[in-house]
């Protein structure tokens, strides 16, 4: 297996633009009701609380959908000589040298409906490149091309939220 290209799971990205195109139309339907409430009664403190709260929900929802659909669109071709990502939005591609890749961990990453495995590979410039379970068919084949590829493993870490919509990586500091 010098060279492996796993399976990219399109249901998931369409899932999502769906569930933003919804959120967009569930947002203006509702300033449409917020228009006809204004016209017809003028504001009071329910009617003020109401749209702030709704508008927070739909701000959070459709941020981390929006989010989740621009990051996990992305497939990539793990080889003995590095990585080449694969945008599908934009239809580029990118090559990560096998040197600019300090390692990777695997670990788990809690949804409501599932806990699902993440493979996070650091990269020498600090970024980092998390590939999730729900986006790739053939996902345990991607530890296995990695590991048969050379590529450093640094065990498995905890997934531990961080703030909004981050997280905490146990291997960042000890590769700086």
């Amino acid at each position: 297996m010098d060279e492996f290209k796993p399976t990219f799971n399109f249901i998931i990205p369409v899932f999502r633009f769906l569930v933003v195109i919804l959120i967009g139309w569930f947002t203006l339907f509702f300033h449409f009701i917020i228009l006809v409430q204004l016209f017809n009664k003028g504001f009071d403190l329910k009617t003020i609380c109401s749209i702030i709260f709704i508008e927070l929900i739909t701000f959070f929802f459709g941020f981390m959908f929006i989010k989740a659909f621009l990051i996990q669109t992305k497939n990539f071709v793990f080889s003995k000589k590095g990585i080449e990502q694969i945008n599908f939005l934009n239809f580029s591609k990118k090559y990560i040298k096998k040197e600019d890749v300090i390692g990777y961990s695997a670990s788990d990453v809690r949804y409501r409906i599932k806990t699902f495995k993440q493979i996070i590979i650091y990269l020498r410039n600090g970024k980092k490149i998390e590939i999730t379970q729900f986006c790739f068919i053939d996902f345990k084949l991607i530890e296995v091309a990695l590991m048969h590829n050379g590529y450093h493993y640094f065990g498995f870490e905890p997934h531990r939220w961080k703030w909004f919509d981050g997280r905490h990586y146990q291997f960042e500091k000890s590769i700086s």
